[in-house]
Parts: C-alpha cells; sequence; structure tokens
C-alpha cells in the first residue's frame, strides 16, 4: 500500500513539475540471448487457438438515444458494471404515468369490492373493474421493466472486447434469436426464419404426437344428434367450435335444452361479458363452451375431455390447435369432427368466396372507401372506424369475401383493418409544437388540459398513443364527460387527431385513395396466396375423407414428422383393432383350431366373456371382486378383459376401484 501511494505521489509531483529541456539520453545496451533445449527442462509443442472462456454480444432491449458510455474497449469490468445507458426521460414519464393508472384502478377496485360485497353492484361491472385492474397491472410491469431495460450491465467480469456505438447515437434492440409456435408446417417455419432474418437458423421441433387424444370423424346428417350423443356419453368439460355467432347461440341452446350447462363465445360480444362466460367456464360452472375461433389462443384448461368441430376448418392447423385444447391433463380425450355429406362442396363454395377475382378487390376497395366517404386523393394515413358486418349488410356483400379482400389489400400496402376488441381512445397531434403553444397563450381554458395531455403521454406528435379518458378526468380535475367534450374541441380545432374509445374495428388508410385503374395488386402475391388456400381447404378434406392411415399419423406427417406411429385410439386405430379380433375369433371357431385361451376354454369364450362384462357395466357401475363373482370367472381373466376394454376406451375406473362403462363418441349412450 506504501508504494502505491509514493508511486502516486511521484506521478502528481511529475504533472506539476515546470517543463525542462530535452536532453539525449544514451541508449541501452540490449543483449541477445538464444534459448536452447535443455535436457534437464520437459518441453512441448502444441498448435491451436486462444479463446475466450466466455462471451456475450450485449444489446439494450429497448429503441433510444444513448445518453452515455461507461466502457472503452479493452477495458476490465467487473460483473454488473454499469457499461451503457439510454435516455430514460421517455421511459421514466411513461413509468410514472403507469404507476399513477394502476393506484387509480385499485382504489376504484377497492371502493368497488364493498358495493359488490353488498350485492350492490352488477357482476359484471366488478368483472369490468378487475379487467381493469389486471390490464393496469400488465401495463405498470411493462413500463417499469422499459425503465429498467435502459441500462446495461456486465452479465460477468470480463474485457470490453468491442464497443459498436457511442452516446448521441440511437440503439436498436437485439435481433430476434428465438421463435415460438404451437404448430409450424416446414413451409411455414421457413418463411418465420426469413421475415426474422436468423443468421443460422435452427429449429428445435417437440413431437407432434398426442398419445391420449383419440381423433374421430362421423359422417352424419344429423349432427345435433351426434352432438348431444357425445356430451351425455363423455363427461367432463368441453368446446363445441362452430363457424358462426348465431350457430354458437343455436348450440348453446340446444345443449341447455337438454340439461346442460352451456354458454356461447364470439367476438361480438363484449369484453366483461367475454371474460365473465371464460372464468365460469374455467371454474366448472358452465361445462360447454360453444364458440367461435375467437375461443382460441391462450386459452388453456387441463381437464378439457372432448373438442368438438361441428363443420370443418380451413386448415388443419387451425384443427391440429383447436382440438389439442383437450387432454393437456394427459388424460383420455376425445377430439370429433362432424361431417355432412354436402361439407366438402360448402368448403368448395366458400373457398370461391373467400377468394375473389383481382378486379372484384378493386370493386370492394372502392366501395369501402365510398362507404367511409374518403375521396380520390383524401385519407392518407388516417384512421377511420369501421364495422364490417354493417358494411357488408349494407353493399350485401359476403363477410367472407370481404375479409379475404381486405387481407390481400393490406398486402400491398393500402389498407390496414385491426380486431373487433376493446379499443382504448387515440389520440395523435396534427401541430408542431409552436403552433400549439401559440394556441395555449390565445385558449386559456385549453392550456391546463393541453399541458395535463402532454405530461401523461409522450409520443403524440408523430403518432397515435392510446389514452385513458378516466386517467385525464383524475389529473386534470375535470369529468370524464368534460374531457371528452375537450377531446373533441381540440379534434374541431383541428389541434388533434382523435378517436373515441370503442369496439369497432378500425381502418387505417396507408396511403390517400387512388383511382380504381391505379390500384395494383402484385399478381404473385394474389397467385401464391390462392394457391395455398387452396391446398389447406383440400388438405381439410382429405383428411375428413381418409378412411385408412391413423388420423394422427396423418397430422403428425403434415407438420413434417417421418415415419409416424399409429396412434392406436384413434377411430381408424380402433376399427382395426376390432377387426383384427373379429378376424380371430372367427379363426378360433374353425375346425381342428386352439382357441388362445386358457386350456380347457370353450372356443369364443373370450367374447362371451367381453360381451357379459360390457353387459353388467351398462346396469350399473361395479367394483371388480363383484363382477368376478357375477360373471363366475377368475381374476386373472376378468383383469385382462378390461384392461383391453381401458386401451379401446370402452370402460373407464374410479378413484374408488368401481369400473363404469365409458363409451366414446362413437360408443352407445351411457345408462343413467
Amino acid at each position: 500500500m506504501k508504494r502505491t501511494v509514493f508511486c502516486a505521489a511521484l506521478l502528481l509531483a511529475a504533472g506539476c513539475s515546470s517543463p525542462k529541456k530535452n536532453r539525449t539520453v544514451d541508449p541501452l545496451r540490449v543483449e541477445t540471448i538464444v534459448a536452447a533445449p535443455s535436457a534437464d527442462v520437459g518441453a512441448a509443442v502444441y498448435v491451436g487457438a486462444i479463446e475466450e472462456e466466455s462471451s456475450a454480444a450485449l444489446s439494450f432491449p429497448v429503441a433510444g438515444t444513448v445518453a452515455r458510455t461507461f466502457a472503452d474497449e479493452g477495458r476490465r469490468v467487473g460483473k454488473g458494471h454499469l457499461l451503457a445507458e439510454l435516455d430514460p426521460t421517455s421511459a421514466r414519464r411513461t413509468f410514472e404515468a403507469a404507476e399513477a393508472a394502476l393506484n387509480q384502478a385499485k382504489d376504484a377496485c377497492a371502493r368497488l369490492k364493498q358495493l359488490y360485497d353488498a350485492e350492490s353492484l352488477p357482476e359484471i361491472k366488478w368483472v369490468e373493474a378487475q379487467t381493469r385492474l389486471r390490464q393496469a397491472e400488465a401495463a405498470f410491469g411493462i413500463a417499469k421493466k422499459n425503465l429498467e431495460d435502459c441500462s446495461l450491465y456486465a452479465p460477468f467480469s470480463g474485457v470490453v472486447g468491442q464497443r459498436r456505438i457511442s452516446a448521441g447515437e440511437t440503439a436498436l434492440p437485439g435481433v430476434p434469436v428465438l421463435a415460438l409456435t404451437a404448430s409450424a408446417t416446414k413451409l411455414v417455419a421457413e418463411d418465420i426464419m426469413r421475415h426474422l432474418r436468423f443468421a443460422e437458423p435452427h429449429i428445435l421441433r417437440s413431437s407432434f404426437a398426442r398419445p391420449n387424444l383419440s381423433y374421430s370423424v362421423r359422417r352424419t346428417d344429423d349432427k345435433n344428434g351426434q352432438l348431444l350423443r357425445l356430451v351425455r356419453n363423455v363427461p367432463g368439460t368441453g368446446i363445441v367450435y362452430v363457424r358462426t355467432r348465431e350457430g354458437t347461440e343455436q348450440i348453446a341452446d340446444l345443449l341447455r335444452q337438454e340439461g346442460t350447462t352451456a354458454a356461447a363465445y364470439h367476438g361480438g360480444l363484449g369484453h366483461a361479458e367475454r371474460s365473465l362466460r371464460q372464468e365460469e367456464w374455467l371454474s366448472g360452472k358452465t361445462r360447454v363452451m360453444v364458440a367461435t375461433n375467437a375461443f382460441g389462443m391462450g386459452i388453456d384448461k387441463a381437464d378439457v375431455r372432448f373438442v368438438v368441430h361441428y363443420a370443418m376448418c380451413d386448415s388443419l392447423e387451425s384443427y391440429y390447435q383447436e382440438a389439442g385444447r383437450a387432454g393437456r391433463d394427459s388424460q383420455r380425450a376425445y377430439a370429433l369432427l362432424l361431417v355432412a355429406s354436402d361439407d366438402s362442396d360448402r368448403i368448395a363454395r366458400r373457398f370461391e368466396q373467400e377468394f375473389p377475382p383481382l378486379e372484384k378487390i378493386k370493386e370492394i376497395y372502392e366501395r369501402i372507401c365510398s362507404y367511409l366517404q374518403i375521396g380520390i386523393g383524401d385519407g392518407g394515413e388516417a384512421s377511420f372506424l369501421f364495422n364490417i358486418h354493417d358494411f357488408c349488410a349494407r353493399e350485401r356483400l359476403y363477410s367472407g369475401t370481404v375479409t379475404s379482400a381486405l387481407k390481400l389489400l393490406q398486402q400491398n400496402g393500402y389498407m390496414t383493418l385491426t380486431d373487433a376488441q376493446e379499443n382504448p381512445a387515440r389520440v395523435m397531434f396534427c401541430v408542431s409544437r409552436d403552433e400549439l403553444y401559440k394556441l395555449r397563450v390565445q385558449r386559456d381554458e385549453l392550456d391546463h388540459f393541453i399541458r395535463t395531455l402532454l405530461r401523461l403521454y409522450n409520443g403524440v406528435f408523430t403518432e397515435f398513443r392510446p389514452i385513458d379518458e378516466g386517467e385525464l378526468a383524475t389529473w386534470s380535475g375535470y369529468t370524464v364527460q368534460r374531457v371528452k367534450e375537450l377531446l373533441k374541441r381540440l379534434w374541431q380545432l383541428r389541434v388533434i387527431r382523435y378517436i373515441p374509445s370503442n369496439r369497432s374495428p378500425i381502418l387505417f388508410m396507408n396511403e390517400e385513395r387512388l383511382p380504381r385503374a391505379d390500384l395494383y395488386i402484385a399478381p404473385e402475391t394474389y397467385k401464391r396466396r390462392q394457391e395455398l388456400m387452396r391446398e389447406r381447404f383440400e388438405q381439410m378434406i382429405a383428411y375428413a375423407a381418409n378412411e385408412q392411415e391413423c388420423r394422427s399419423a396423418v397430422l403428425e406427417r403434415y407438420f413434417g414428422e417421418e415415419n409416424p406411429a399409429p396412434c392406436g385410439v384413434c377411430d381408424i386405430c380402433l376399427a382395426r383393432k376390432r377387426a383384427a379380433k373379429a378376424a380371430a375369433r372367427e379363426a378360433g371357431t374353425a375346425p381342428g383350431t386352439a382357441h388362445p385361451g386358457a386350456a380347457g376354454d370353450a372356443p369364443g369364450s373370450e367374447s362371451a366373456l367381453r360381451e357379459k362384462l360390457l353387459a353388467c357395466l351398462a346396469r350399473s357401475p361395479a367394483d371388480p371382486h363383484r363382477l368376478a363373482a357375477e360373471l363366475a370367472c377368475p381374476p386373472e381373466r376378468l383383469a385382462e378383459a378390461v384392461r383391453e376394454l381401458l386401451g379401446e376406451g370402452a370402460v373407464r375406473t374410479f378413484a374408488d376401484g368401481r369400473i363404469a362403462l365409458f363409451s366414446g363418441p362413437d360408443g352407445p349412450d351411457k345408462a343413467k
């Protein structure tokens, strides 16, 4: 320690001394020594490359402007050392606003809880308050994480090898390194990696096999009867997928009339109502959820025993994802597809309707612009509330045709339609900061509100930002109604663009309206989408028509697995097992053929035992001891028969050991 202090003193003294004249120093004499191997010392020569034990390419998780850097190239840093910082101003403001919104949501929930406990508040209002609280908590968590991500720390001790950015430069988030998808074909996986610009793509894929899930296809013109049959035979909760909103309500009514608790779920319901119905289904209050494909991503209930598709999906990807919501607890579950005799023709017509010709797409573009009252040359970067169902009703167009046309128009960069959801109010200033300052000086009644708006929300001069009218009311001291009036006033003055909160989809015009002759749809894009859709439709039809190959194997091969093994539990595998057993029984009754059962058993006794066992269980569940006594057979033979029936899904067992008839989708109705 003394040496260190002494050296520092010398350096300080040298730095403070007065300049001296240069003097010539005699060169040092260097003696050359030639190293030679010694007999006393072992020597070895190794060829290789020296590499670091560990390395990391660091980047900010969020975008922003670099405010400071604290580590130059070649500098040694310790673990947790601060390397660089982004300008945290915007992130801190967002965090403070999110924190205020969270506190407001907590206070509102606390007040409404008292009313709810006193049974003075409708349940749907309580659900809405809880939903707003969860949304505020999520927004707060995101804002907190974004603020923390403005600082970059060393993950371990080491030396800075290369610094590629300096203060004042814009830092972009790290490039994507991982993409996750529930179901993707080889083509889709390659497309994902291409769009994410993977330098060295690697695919980690788990098996698509679901050994506990029994896939079945039932061809019938009485879909309602088949559905009721399954619901009676298979206990537990389930999902029924239908194509239309009206269909969900009709099927739910049918099930309720048969004594089954059921609810409809579709995009036409409010957010709070959808949340309430979903919670009741997850908690077990509702047994069957009848839904459109809006009831999809994020739904996770372990004990779903059956999923029924009332109509064919547009693709095997959709079918696999939706059917896969059954049996996530690894217990036996059923996925049933109902197919009517005219379903193939309906799919063909739907394909024609949902993939219009290019001229039809241009016509729909013109009619949408006229519906929204957008003139040629107007509407660029503007947004409009767009109720697609109202538009289709007025223009007498099929909604699938309009939806497909909008997708193609979006792919070609003309317009973008959001999903129907609870859309928050959105605001964007359309004047400069200088013009806004002049307005605040001239109109004192607007100054306080504008300052509150700017303090709570950043980025409102460059893009639409979601706002909360209730939050604005809290911070400004106005009522919510007054806040909405002020926002509309600023909109009328052409100071802001204001989109009130709504449930309708929003249509964004990416550029001004073009004349019909100037509207260009890339033929290659159109043709490619047409080919892909036709291929998916045909694969779905082929799956439904298949009567030879294991259904699970068909799905596995579709997603790229080679040589999949038969599942043994789908309708085709079970039919093969029954046919093989029937053939074995017939062979066993032939003259001179020994029966595969125990010695001394009469030919066909195994078949007779199965029939007697099923007849007993059809009357009521029973324990193995009672069954063995009633059937007068050795316990070993009874156990073997029960194991076979369990494997076929014909019987099930209770926790107390009793055995009961458990028919699958194709079996007889269970005795009540």
